[in-house]
């Protein structure tokens, strides 16, 4: 009985020991397997890093060109306000001076009349200045608009006669 006991324990040593190499090739596999992913992931990690070494490097760049093409586009958008108002203003002015010289009463200046600090006598007839003001008054003639004759009507040119020429003739 001995023996058969050292045998029956004998072949469950055996059967352990075969599934023991199993197992152990098995894992053999798997760590080879796991090993080969290993180097393709370093693979795609050095790859990754200079990705995005490279992309840091676009950025910083990025930066540089955004910062210059702000002080150029600051530099033209101030340049183009002041050209702005300096053109608002001259428009503004321009107006004025046709407001003026379409206008005789405007060019003459409104006179104000004297103000009188006595009552006026009973048989003496009273202009009530103030309604007077507010009726607007229509000149006795108007001038006609002055006509100016440009180059290219005198034959001298194509070019219309300036602004500045224009004023002087109205005077």
């Amino acid at each position: 009985m001995m023996e058969i006991a050292e045998l029956v324990l004998n072949v469950i040593v055996a059967g352990l020991l075969v599934a023991t190499i199993v197992y152990c090739m098995v894992l053999d596999r798997r760590i080879r397997t796991f090993k080969a992913e290993q180097k393709t992931l370093s693979g795609l990690v050095g790859d990754l890093n200079n990705a995005t070494r490279n992309a840091e490097d676009a950025v910083a760049g990025l930066k540089v060109t955004t910062k210059a093409a702000q002080g150029d586009l600051g530099g033209k958008l101030s340049k183009a306000r002041s050209l702005s108002d300096e053109l608002a203003f001259m428009v503004e002015s321009g107006n004025s001076i046709a407001t003026k010289l379409s206008d005789p009463s405007a060019r003459a200046g409104h006179v104000k009349p004297p103000e009188l600090h006595r009552e006026p006598a009973d048989n003496v007839a009273v202009l009530d200045v103030r309604k007077a003001r507010r009726e607007k008054v229509e000149p006795a003639f108007s001038r006609p608009a002055p006509r100016f004759v440009s180059q290219a009507e005198d034959g001298h040119g194509a070019q219309p006669a300036s602004l500045a020429q224009i004023l002087r003739s109205a005077r």
